[in-house]
């Protein structure tokens, strides 16, 4: 019997033994998994190598996501989820595989976002770019292209597939002009397919304008113009020439929202001076542009809350511009309209106190406050 026990002690601690080591087996292919694989895969699907750097000009910089940005350097090859950013007098030339190239101007950013596959009859990549700021040139070789290229905005978006287009990003604006080709480009609840010399915009979650051709109009073409120089990689070109595109853009919004009154597109009018107002920088102007607003609304839209909205900035934020003593008047009369006798009578007298002997005094005092 000892014998016997003795030959079967070996055998007894290696069945008592094999569950530990199971166990500990088990447990170390757990923490190999959560800890190394499954990061690595996330890595792998959010490091898909989409292009590489042609050309620096002045201060460019990367960050990964989760690391300080880094300055970049020439022929740096770029992945999905990189980060870039242009600063002031930057500019950067970018050459994707799939057959585009970039240009960004200065104080841009700019997200690789992904590549993936869409699901349908023709299974090509999809290479998304986020253009959170700033201004982007971008050319796609018909000829060379491997995929679609999305260029997204915070308000619009637009699908390239063998096209030149510039792109302007300005606060909540988006402006995209097309030199050839033609660029399938959505916001809000439309979608416009611009043909070559074509250009449209949004503001926020308002539709996009109807598209206008850049040739006839000549603060369109000088604003195109502008936008191509300050994408232009040339080291010489003029930086201060294309400093100020947004308040030429901004002039022409204010003036080509007049025609679209007199054409009955009101929503398109109210667009373009809301967009105007966003990218303006001029505070006189500004109250031009919140008094035009006020005035659609008012007399075409019949949107009186939203007139006297704007009217009010005018007379909080703006006391001394040129349409602080008009707007004064054009509120009473809207309040007037709504019957709201006290309120007009309360601006009117506001008027005569702040502007005895303005142009409108004498209309108020025989019109409106001589009525009682």
């Amino acid at each position: 019997m000892a014998k016997i026990a003795t030959i079967l002690r070996p055998v007894f601690l290696v069945h008592i033994n094999i569950p530990v080591l199971l166990n500990r087996l088990a447990l170390s292919i757990f923490l190999i998994c959560f800890l190394s694989v499954f990061p690595v895969s996330q890595s792998m699907a959010s490091r898909t190598l989409l292009g590489k750097i042609e050309k620096i000009v002045g201060d460019v910089r990367i960050s990964k996501g989760w690391k300080n940005m880094q300055p970049a350097q020439d022929g740096q090859k770029l992945y999905s989820g990189d980060k870039i950013k242009t600063f002031k007098d930057s500019r950067l030339f970018i050459r994707f595989k799939d057959g585009a190239d970039f240009k960004l101007g200065e104080k841009t950013s700019l997200r690789l976002k992904h590549s993936l596959l869409n699901k349908g009859a023709l299974t090509k990549r999809t290479n998304n770019s986020e253009l959170l700021s700033g201004t982007l040139w971008a050319s796609v070789d018909p000829l060379k292209k491997k995929a679609i290229f999305v260029i997204e905005s915070p308000t619009a978006g637009v699908s390239i597939r063998g096209t030149e287009l510039m792109a302007v990003v300005d606060k909540n604006v988006s402006t995209f002009f097309l030199k050839s080709g033609t660029l399938q480009v959505t916001g809000g609840d439309s979608l416009h397919m611009l043909a070559a010399g074509e250009m449209t915009a949004n503001i926020g979650k308002r539709r996009l304008i109807t598209p206008i051709a850049i040739k006839d109009r000549t603060g369109l073409r000088e604003v195109q113009d502008r936008i191509m120089e300050a994408t232009s990689m040339d080291i010489a070109s003029s930086l201060k020439k294309r400093q100020n595109y947004s308040e030429i853009l901004a002039r022409f919004y204010i003036n080509y929202s007049s025609y679209l009154v007199d054409s009955g597109n009101y929503y398109d009018a109210i667009t373009l001076l809301l967009m105007a107002q966003s990218i303006n920088k001029n505070s006189d102007r500004h109250a031009e542009i919140s008094s035009l607003i006020a005035s659609v609304n008012a007399r075409f839209l019949k949107a009186y809350d939203e007139a006297a909205y704007h009217y009010q900035n005018i007379l909080d934020n703006f006391p001394h511009s040129p349409y602080y003593e008009v707007t004064l008047f054009h509120y009473g009369l809207l309040l007037q309209a709504q019957n709201d006798v006290a309120g007009a009578k309360r601006l009117f007298t506001r008027y005569l106190k702040e502007f005895p002997h303005g142009k409108l005094s004498k209309t108020i005092k025989e019109n409106f406050l001589n009525k009682e």
